[in-house]
C-alpha cells in the first residue's frame, strides 16, 4: 500500500524476503539489537580458560539442529592431536545427544560444555578465546554473528544469510559451505595460524 511508509524488518533476511514480495527497497530498513555499555564491560571467567595454553575456540547458541551442534564434534576430529579446545556456551534439547558423541569420540578434554550464561557474561567469553565458530545451517538474526563482530572476534561460520551478510561476504569473517566439518577445521586452523589474516578480518 502506498500508505505504508516504512516497514522495520527484524534483521536482514526479513527485508530480503518482504522486497521479493514487492515491497519497494526503499521503505524497508533493517533493524538489530541495541546493546547498552554494560554489555561490553569484561567480567572474570572460569580459571581453567583464562590458563588454558590451547587455541581456544567458542561456540554460543541454543544446542538444537539448526545451529549445527551436531557439526562441533565432526570438527573436533578433523583436528585430532592438534592444539585446539572448543567451549560450548548454551544449552537445549540435543545436549544428551551432543555428550553421547563427545564421549564415543573421547573428546572431553578438548569440548567443553558449560551450559547457559547470562547474557551480561558473554562479551567476556568472546574476548577470552581466540576464535567464534558459527556452523549454522539456518538462521533468523544471526544474533551471536552480530555480537561477534562488535565483540571484534575473528569469526569461521557457514555461509548462509544473514550470516555472509553481516560478514559482508567473507571480509568479516571466514564463510564455508554449511555441514562441512573438513571446510570448517581448515578455516579454523588457518585463522588460527595466520596472524596477518586474522589482521585483517579485525
Amino acid at each position: 500500500s502506498d500508505a505504508v511508509k516504512l516497514v522495520l524488518s527484524r534483521g536482514h533476511i526479513p527485508g530480503v524476503q518482504l522486497a521479493r514480495l514487492g515491497v519497494s527497497k526503499e521503505k524497508i530498513q533493517d533493524i538489530y539489537p541495541v546493546y547498552p555499555k554494560s554489555f561490553f564491560v569484561k567480567k572474570p571467567v572460569e580459571e581453567f580458560i583464562l590458563g588454558e595454553r590451547r587455541n581456544k575456540l567458542l561456540f554460543v547458541g541454543r544446542l538444537s539442529a539448526e545451529k549445527g551442534v551436531l557439526l562441533l564434534p565432526e570438527i573436533m576430529r578433523q583436528m585430532d592431536g592438534e592444539r585446539f579446545v572448543l567451549y560450548i556456551v548454551g544449552e537445549g534439547g540435543m545436549r544428551s545427544k551432543l555428550e553421547r558423541i563427545i564421549d564415543r569420540y573421547d573428546l572431553e578434554n578438548r569440548i567443553k560444555l558449560l551450559g547457559a550464561r547470562p547474557a551480561d557474561m558473554l562479551y567476556s567469553y568472546f574476548k577470552s578465546c581466540d576464535l567464534l565458530v558459527i556452523p549454522s545451517v539456518t538462521e533468523g538474526i544471526a544474533k551471536v554473528a552480530l555480537e561477534g563482530v562488535l565483540c571484534g572476534v575473528p569469526i569461521v561460520a557457514s555461509d548462509i544469510e544473514p550470516i555472509s551478510f553481516l560478514l559482508d561476504a567473507g571480509k568479516g569473517g571466514v564463510l564455508v559451505p554449511p555441514e562441512d566439518a573438513d571446510a570448517f577445521a581448515e578455516a579454523i586452523r588457518k585463522l588460527c595460524i595466520s596472524q596477518s589474516e586474522r589482521e585483517q578480518i579485525l
